[in-house]
């Protein structure tokens, strides 16, 4: 399958990339750091992520901190766990929880090698064929 889009997606003022209903996890760590933090996708596209994590954990991202990320570190979606530097670029409250014991990432993809960003806008491309695009984050089980 070939991709002709950009990392970030069509050259289109105001337009975002498609967003599609995945669990993925994901590896994360700051920049520079050892420390590693599991986290999961609620929704992914072709230049980033929406992760959930756990509130009552310690979650040190901040908005603007830059990570390192590993998607599918144990290759259950993909054939090679997939690296890239990315930025937090939103963090609030899961509003489906009543009790905001989970929160949200917004994790935008800033650099990933050529066959690495290939390989994850093919997959992005067939899980949108698969789930279609959504609108509002939901999660759905790739075994379904």
């Amino acid at each position: 399958m070939s991709i002709t889009n950009s990392l970030r997606g069509p050259k289109v003022r105001g337009a975002r990339c498609a967003r599609v209903p995945a669990t993925v996890t994901v590896a994360s760590r700051t920049l520079g750091t050892e420390a590693s933090y599991v986290l999961a996708t609620l929704d992914v596209s072709a230049s980033g992520l929406l992760c959930s994590f756990d509130r009552h954990g310690k979650m040190p991202f901040l908005v603007n901190t830059i990570l390192e990320v590993t998607i599918d570190p144990g290759c259950t979606l993909l054939d090679v766990p997939l690296s890239c530097l990315a930025k937090v670029v939103r963090r609030e409250n899961d509003p489906a929880e009543k009790n905001h014991s989970t929160g949200r990432l917004g994790i935008q993809i800033l650099q990933m090698d050529q066959t690495d960003s290939t390989l994850w806008e093919s997959c992005v491309a067939l899980l949108e064929k698969r789930f279609g695009r959504i609108s509002e984050p939901q999660v759905l089980s790739l075994s379904a």
